[in-house]
C-alpha cells in the first residue's frame, strides 16, 4: 500500500523481499546512492550534549531542541493518545516558566497523524554513590533525525537517507528500510556496495 503510487518501486520490492532481485533492480537502487561528509566540528559537542545516561533512568543530562526540531519519544506516556516509544513528531510550541527564563514547562509536538499534543517533563531518581541520590526532571524525547531500521517499522516515510550498506546485520533488514518509503524517488541511499 505505501508504493501504490509507483509500481516498479513496488515491483522492485516484492522481487527484493524474497530474494529474486534483478540486475535492473541493482542498476535502479544504484542511482539512488548519495555521499555525505562528515563535519567533524560537530563531533566533540554531540559527545559533550549526550552523556551516559544509562545511569539517569535514560534522562539524558541536556536536550538541545527548537521549535521545528524533529523528535522521538523515548518511552510510553499516554497509550491511548498514541504517545508511545519510538513516535516520531516535529516540536510546534515551547512553554517557559513566568518565574524562571530558562525552565521549560512543556512542549508541544505535532505527530504525523497531524495532532498536537503538549508533553511534561518527567522526574527519575536515581543513585550516584551510597546514600546519595539525585532526581532528574527532564522530557522523554530525542532528537530524531535519524532512526534505526527496527524503529522505523509501522512508518511510512515520503524521503530517507538509508544507510545499508556494511551496518546490515539480520536478514530482511534492507527490505525494512526500503519498503517504508513510498517511492523510489524518496529512497537516497548512504553505502558502499548495494547488496541484496
Amino acid at each position: 500500500m505505501r508504493q501504490k503510487n509507483d509500481l516498479e518501486y513496488s515491483e522492485l520490492l516484492s522481487r527484493l523481499r524474497v530474494g529474486a532481485s534483478t540486475g535492473n533492480d541493482v542498476k535502479l537502487l544504484e542511482l539512488r546512492k548519495v555521499v555525505i561528509k562528515s563535519e567533524s566540528k560537530y563531533d566533540g559537542r554531540l559527545n559533550d550534549i549526550y552523556n551516559d545516561d544509562t545511569r539517569t533512568a535514560g534522562l539524558a543530562k541536556v536536550i538541545v531542541v527548537k521549535i521545528g526540531a524533529k523528535i522521538m519519544i523515548r518511552r510510553n506516556v499516554d497509550v491511548s493518545l498514541g504517545l508511545v516509544n519510538g513516535a516520531i513528531g516535529t516540536i510546534v510550541s515551547i512553554s517557559k516558566s513566568s518565574h524562571a527564563c530558562e525552565d521549560v514547562n512543556s512542549i508541544t509536538i505535532k505527530f504525523n497523524n497531524k495532532k498536537e499534543y503538549m508533553i511534561q517533563q518527567v522526574s527519575a531518581k536515581f543513585q550516584i554513590m551510597n546514600d546519595a541520590y539525585v532526581i532528574r526532571k527532564q522530557f522523554l524525547i530525542c532528537l530524531s533525525y535519524g532512526i534505526t531500521v527496527h524503529k522505523s517499522q509501522g512508518l511510512s516515510l515520503k524521503n530517507a537517507i538509508i544507510d545499508v550498506g556494511n551496518r546490515v546485520f539480520c536478514t530482511g533488514q534492507t527490505y525494512v528500510a526500503l519498503s517504508r518509503v513510498t517511492s523510489l524517488e524518496g529512497v537516497h541511499l548512504q553505502l558502499e556496495n548495494i547488496i541484496v
